[in-house]
């Protein structure tokens, strides 16, 4: 996979992720997380570094899973979009049904053909729960 699924370099877009964790002045209430993940990537040092760099020198830092520096920095700056993604891999009527298999499990792919009208629902169905969609009345969004 290449940098798109993960929003490239610095590029101010994050397909397909969600926002890392949240970054408050100590005095803000943070609700204490049940289960924490010591991170592996940014350490308390790090972190340290990190915002004395923006001039924050009082904040409580949540990290519920295991979080690099420049996520880190995009949480800091806010300057991050994160974009909900769906991948449609068309033309799956033309490799193996192993192939296929392997392309299931594949976290935001949903491999359809369109010539014979094969998942078209599943895309349909995919899409409306990426973006939190919710049908009102007859055939209207919310």
């Amino acid at each position: 996979m290449g940098s798109g699924a993960k929003g490239g370099a610095r590029s101010g877009a994050a397909l397909t992720r969600r926002p890392p964790w949240r970054c408050a002045p100590s005095k803000a209430f943070i609700p204490p997380p049940t289960t924490v993940k010591p991170s592996v990537q940014v350490d308390l040092e790090a972190a340290k570094a990190v915002c004395a760099e923006y001039r924050i020198h009082n904040a409580d830092i949540l990290m519920n899973e295991d979080y690099d520096v420049d996520e880190l920095v995009d949480v800091i700056e806010g300057s991050r979009v994160y974009i909900p993604a769906v991948y449609a891999v068309n033309k799956i009527d033309q490799i193996t049904l192993e192939e296929l298999n392997v392309m299931d499990r594949l976290p935001h792919y949903c491999p359809v053909c369109a010539f014979h009208e094969w998942n078209l629902d599943g895309l349909v169905e995919m899409v409306w729960d990426y973006l939190d969609l919710v049908r009102r009345g007859a055939g209207r969004l919310a």
